[in-house]
């Protein structure tokens, strides 16, 4: 490409170093909104952004805010009429057309059926029309740096479309994102003076490429192209809605759907209007929502609001191209100076945390630095904003700085100073301060810092909160995003699609693309299943009550107690024994009841145990914890492993009310040190107001006694419909939990497999595995090996011993784009698993009949998803939350054109919109129908071991899902680090790389020249050096992990009693 400058084309931006003083010119533009904002270079931030005069004069020097807009905390609901379901029928031809595609050819099987109607459902999704013979075409600009901040890339591109002339005068016929992907609906009609580069002559010739312009970037030039990609394949998405069998690329994994449903929904982007916060590619935030976070003690957040928001993709359905929307609610930081949000108590717990959540925060400088001229680059709105880098350890009056001193004439620098923030700001700028005592702001980086006072900076508005927000805040949080159904319905076609630019009148369409959306919800059919029957012991059954979709224990004992024996002699419970269930009890002093508490805490328990047939209650002592760090319950536990009369089945603790950090050290030195079974309770489960409820004590504890049945290896119950497949099915289920933004960098992630053991579907045992962090498929080793042991598990438990002809794996969280992974990946694994254990029985000269095979069949279950489903009539809603009854099953409309998959709500949500689970089915040699399936799990739902209920997916995800967090406990340190663990692995990353500056002979700012500036190679340096830290740090953190996670206690006794801990659900 030419490097020309080409006149009215140039468009430039400055990426000038971080100084102390001078401005900050990277062009970080937007008016405070996330990535996917428009902004203009030239366009200012705020109509009454803080100027002062040029002595540096502010508004207001008490560090109240000054001139910038900000979000009133307000919750304004809409108030309009909810429209009539748009009624949309499957074609019952459908099945016909899929019994014409040759299974064999597919990569996922194909749908044998639908379930026949017995009602309706609404669902959040709205059907899409194309303008007849509509043509998309798909552009790329070319050469915007793909490695910076999608804000950054985003002000590129926007102004890349509002300068170039013929972008400018297409605008009504392009959508675009904050990549440079264009998408329009007509061929632009590119100037023939344009230069040519590459690439066909024909300006519909995929691939060619024009030269665009040079745009300025700091202190070189960007050569941007600009691309034809592609016509966008719209018959072929209309061709697989419609279940078309001659069509060639019908199966998603040839043809991928990706480009034609991400274009549309770049086009749907372009039809927003009004008040919203666009965060990310397919998410935006109505700000006339915002609502005020509170504690439940009543103290108000000051820092922080919520926003209700809306989620929105395209999706290919069952005939239809559809529109989903769906609720979200997130917090934003509200728009105060700094110093008022470092002085807000009510949010953080603590300074460090304060301060951590101030990092990557954009903020505005309220004061005015430029001292010849009123049009100073250094009081433009690019220059006054920054980014949050750190904040200090020491107060404004306290932290210094080396300011270069320059000759007023030639501008020489002539010398340097020492001075502190509150000092260079009374010198400067005659500007005091009403909070010396507050730590100095760094919107610099690490080795250039550049100090700020946190009075000046006013935190820009509509910035999301990334972050969990604080303990103190959870209920408040909950209360505003839990909506009931009706509401959360009006809401997203009140107001969530009322922000798209729609002509309401017939047909709807947009406003400001060729594209028509219906705006009344989709009315589709959908099934119910009947509640399964529930088994006990000795035949007995429990029916679930429609109107809570709860069963109830009364009259009812477990269906296998190991502690229970045949009675031979004498007299028993009933004609059984029951042996000694030694349990001892451990609480902390700060019980607000203390020993009235104690009494009737473990006189229940005695009661409990005997009534739900568990044991025969054997108290062996109480005793106090004397602290709560790591040694005191080191120590506790010690002592109960060395008691003389002998070990306790279960050790339980009691506390005043639930502590995270507690449990989680409790359960790790139990589990993984002692290999001892323990129960962890709190008093707060039976306070009502300041008094303790007695008379719900024993129903308390007559739930916890299916703990205590799981931890001795027993099974609370079963449905019978089931126990016929689980005969020769292993059942297994799998998640991976990931480190999150708060955990240390570092951290892997963890999996989770578990495996059925008998026919009940009410015992499964689970394998933990550390894997690479954020590697979601499991390794393969490990899994082969945990299956191995599943299968083995399995076989021993039956005499005479038999194994599995079948293994149904329910997979748990795995995006869709992983599917074909899971299938090529891990399902492998399973056969692999089995296989092992056959070679193993053959070795040992056991009879195994010739051609023993085994079929899998692998269902992905998904609940994080934006599909909702809201109830019509009146018979098909629960009366206490208003959601659909549970059993309802979806399998047309929303799902997939071909494959086997569904959608059911096996629960009822007991606060806000319940979500159905979503099953999709990878594999299926078992050759089970949909409907076989979707009873079977339906089923596998009630069979959860610590419920008298449906719950909300198939029990073993769950199972594996609740192992993850078992995990999770056992390195809490590392996934959620404590304010002093952070800082002190922050540390050591800094100290990491200074090494890596120095192994590299680098140069610290005050070890050069004084007038030095920093080069395009210096910047790379200090990126190599973070990333080498990095890199170091992380080796560090696994080493540390691996010797957390390794440390078994190798005393023999204690190796026994893990083992036989291992044999149960000690997790749950």
């Amino acid at each position: 490409m030419s490097s020309l400058k080409r006149a009215g084309n140039t468009l430039e931006t400055d990426n000038g170093p971080k100084l102390a003083d001078p401005p900050d010119v990277s062009p970080t533009l937007e008016d405070g909104a996330t990535a996917g904002t428009v902004a203009v270079f030239d366009a200012p931030i705020h109509a009454s952004a803080p100027t002062g005069s040029g002595s540096g004069d502010t508004t207001n020097q008490s560090g109240r805010r000054s001139g910038v807009d900000e979000i009133e905390p307000r919750y304004d609901p809409v108030e309009l009429s909810i429209p009539p379901g748009n009624q949309i029928t499957t074609p019952v031809e459908l099945v016909q057309k899929l019994q014409k595609i040759n299974d064999a050819d597919a990569t996922y099987p194909i749908r044998d059926d639908l379930r026949p109607s017995t009602t309706e459902v609404l669902t959040n999704h709205f059907e899409i029309t194309l303008e007849p013979k509509i043509v998309f075409y798909e552009y790329k600009i070319e050469g915007i740096p793909s490695d910076k901040p999608k804000r950054l890339q985003k002000v590129f591109v926007d102004n890349i479309v509002n300068r170039v002339g013929w972008l400018v005068r297409n605008k009504d016929s392009f959508a675009h994102d904050s990549t440079g992907t264009i998408i329009a609906w007509k061929s632009l009609p590119i100037p023939t003076k344009v230069g040519h580069k590459e690439a066909g002559t024909n300006p519909e010739d995929e691939g060619r490429i024009w030269e665009l312009l040079d745009l300025k970037h700091g202190e070189d030039y960007l050569h941007i192209d600009f691309r034809f990609v592609r016509t966008v394949n719209i018959t072929g998405l209309l061709r697989y809605i419609s279940t078309d069998p001659a069509y060639r690329d019908w199966d998603s994994n040839v043809w991928n759907l990706s480009p034609v449903v991400n274009a549309l929904n770049i086009v749907i982007s372009k039809c927003f209007i009004g008040d919203i916060v666009r965060v990310g590619a397919n998410k935006f935030f109505v700000e006339r929502s915002a609502a005020t976070l509170g504690e439940i003690y009543g103290r108000q957040s000051r820092s922080l609001c919520t926003m209700r928001g809306y989620s929105y993709t395209i999706k290919p359905g069952m005939g239809k191209v559809l529109l989903n929307v769906n609720a979200k609610t997130s917090a934003f930081y509200n728009p105060l100076t700094v110093s008022e949000y470092l002085l807000d108590r009510n949010t953080f717990s603590n300074d460090y945390d304060r301060g951590r959540h101030l990092k990557g925060v954009r903020v505005y400088i309220m004061y005015t630095r430029g001292k010849d001229d009123a049009n100073s680059p250094l009081d433009k709105d690019q220059a006054r904003i920054k980014t949050i880098f750190d904040v200090s350890k020491l107060s404004c009056d306290k932290q210094t700085f080396k300011l270069m001193i320059k000759d007023e004439k030639t501008k020489q620098i002539t010398g340097t100073e020492i001075r502190t923030v509150r000092e260079h700001l009374q010198k400067n700028y005659s500007l005091s301060l009403s909070f010396p005592h507050l730590n100095a702001i760094n919107v610099g980086s690490r080795t250039y810092p550049c100090w700020f006072a946190p009075e000046f900076l006013q935190i820009l508005p509509r910035q999301i909160f990334r972050s969990t927000v604080p303990d103190n805040l959870t209920d408040s949080m909950l209360t505003v995003a839990c909506k009931m159904p009706k509401e959360n319905r009006l809401l997203i076609e009140a107001e969530g699609l009322g922000k798209f630019s729609l002509d309401l009148q017939s047909p709807p369409r947009s406003l400001k693309c060729p594209i028509r959306i219906d705006p009344r919800m989709a009315r589709i059919h959908c099934h119910r299943l009947t509640n399964p029957l529930i088994s006990y012991l000795n035949g007995k059954s429990a029916t679930i009550d429609s109107a809570t979709a709860r069963w109830n224990l009364r009259s009812c004992k477990f269906l296998d107690t190991p502690l229970r024996k045949p009675q031979a002699h004498g007299r028993g419970y009933g004609q059984f024994h029951y042996s000694d269930l030694r349990y001892q009890v451990l609480f902390t002093r700060d019980l607000q009841n203390g020993n009235d508490l104690l009494d009737e805490y473990t006189t229940n328990i005695r009661e409990q145990i005997g009534h739900c047939g568990v044991g025969r209650a054997f108290e062996m002592s109480w005793s106090a914890l004397s602290g709560t760090t790591e040694a005191d319950i080191y120590n506790a536990l010690q002592s109960v492993v060395n008691d003389p009369t002998g070990v306790a089945h279960v050790v339980i603790l009691i506390t005043r009310s639930k502590n995270q950090d507690l449990y989680s050290k409790f359960k790790y030195y139990t589990d993984r040190i002692f290999g001892l079974q323990s129960i962890y309770l709190t008093e707060d489960a039976n306070m009502r107001g300041p008094r303790l409820n007695k008379s719900g004590i024993a129903q308390y504890m007559a739930n916890v006694m299916m703990k205590m049945n799981l931890k001795m290896g027993g099974i609370n119950h079963s449905v019978h419909a089931l126990r016929a497949q689980m005969a020769t099915t292993l059942v297994i289920g799998a998640d991976v939990t990931h480190p999150g933004p708060g955990s240390v960098s570092g951290t892997p992630s963890i999996s989770a497999i578990v495996g059925s053991v008998g026919d009940t579907g009410g015992k499964f045992l689970g394998t933990l595995g550390l894997q690479k962090r954020r590697q979601e498929i499991i390794d393969g080793e490990h899994f082969t090996e945990t299956i191995y042991r599943c299968v083995k598990n399995w076989y021993y438990h039956w005499t005479p011993r038999v194994l599995p002809l079948n293994i149904l794996f329910y997979r748990d969280g795995v995006a869709d784009t992983q599917y074909k992974t899971v299938l090529d990946d891990e399902v492998p694994h399973i056969k692999a698993g089995w296989t092992k254990f056959l070679r193993e029985l053959k070795v040992n000269g056991v009879a195994v009949a010739p051609n023993t095979e085994v079929r899998i069949t692998a269902v992905i279950v998904t609940k994080r998803h934006n599909t909702r489903f809201f109830p019509i009539k009146d018979e098909d809603t629960m009366k206490t939350n208003e959601n659909c009854k549970p059993g309802t099953l979806v399998d047309n409309t929303v799902t997939s054109p071909y494959f086997q998959d569904f959608f059911l709500q096996s629960h009822n949500g007991l606060k806000g919109t319940a979500r159905s689970a979503h099953y999709f089915v990878i594999k299926n040699d078992m050759n089970l129908s949909t409907t076989q399936l979707q009873d079977f799990t339906h089923n596998l739902c009630h069979t959860y071991v610590r419920a008298t209920l449906g719950v909300s997916y198939a029990s073993p995800a769950y199972y594996a899902d609740r192992l993850c967090e078992r995990g999770r406990c056992y390195l809490r340190k590392f996934f959620s680090p404590s304010s002093e663990d952070r800082k002190s692995y922050k540390e050591q990353k800094d100290k990491f790389e200074d090494q890596a500056r120095i192994e590299r002979g680098g140069l610290l700012p005050s070890e050069r020249p004084l007038d030095y500036k920093k080069t395009k190679q210096d910047y790379a340096d200090e990126k190599a050096d973070r990333k080498k830290a990095e890199e170091w740090s992380d080796e560090s953190v696994m080493a540390e992990i691996q010797t957390v996670w390794d440390a078994d206690n190798t005393d023999q006794n204690t190796i026994a009693r893990r083992d036989r801990l291992l044999q149960t659900m000690y997790w749950m």
